[in-house]
């Protein structure tokens, strides 16, 4: 089973763009931390991931994505090569199956979408519900996969 699901902040802000049949192709670059013992002591170390969510959802979602926000995402794992310069490049990215917001760094010390989520469902723990418009499904798969001629190895047919 191919099953990624990573909880992190972005590091930049989103980038959409449109495959030349004019699906919407959003990538996003997600930042994980993982605390690692070296020594006697912890560090943090951060992993960056590619992301890629595709499709009307994907246009929605980058309205209200910036630099710094919080998000879980669910997908799988689409690994890939291209030459550049006569050197063979390995590529990894997770296909975005569904997506939830998980708070925004504007929120500072305030409550974060999740604690709204919890508070106006009445149970703690309580998975975010969605907005009505595909964006937090709130577990159910909604989004669109790659359009047939999608390779996320060639960026010839995507403009960014």
């Amino acid at each position: 089973m191919n099953l990624v699901i990573l909880h992190g902040r972005l590091g930049q802000d989103p980038e959409l763009r449109f495959s030349q049949g004019g699906v919407a192709v959003l990538r996003l670059s997600v930042a994980t931390d993982d605390d690692v013992k070296r020594g006697d002591k912890w560090e943090k170390e951060t992993t960056w991931h590619r992301v890629v969510m595709f499709g009307k959802r994907a246009e929605g979602v980058s309205k209200h994505l910036s630099k710094g926000d919080a998000v879980v995402v669910h997908g799988r794992i689409k690994n890939g090569s291209y030459e550049k310069e006569g050197v063979k490049r390995y590529t990894s990215d997770v296909i975005v199956d569904q997506f939830e917001f998980a708070g925004s760094k504007r929120e500072g010390a305030g409550r974060s979408s999740n604690d709204e989520s919890r508070a106006s469902s009445g149970g703690e723990g309580t998975a975010p519900r969605g907005t009505g418009d595909g964006i937090g499904s709130g577990g159910r798969k909604t989004d669109q996969g790659p359009p047939d001629d999608f390779n996320p190895d060639n960026d010839m047919d995507i403009p960014f």
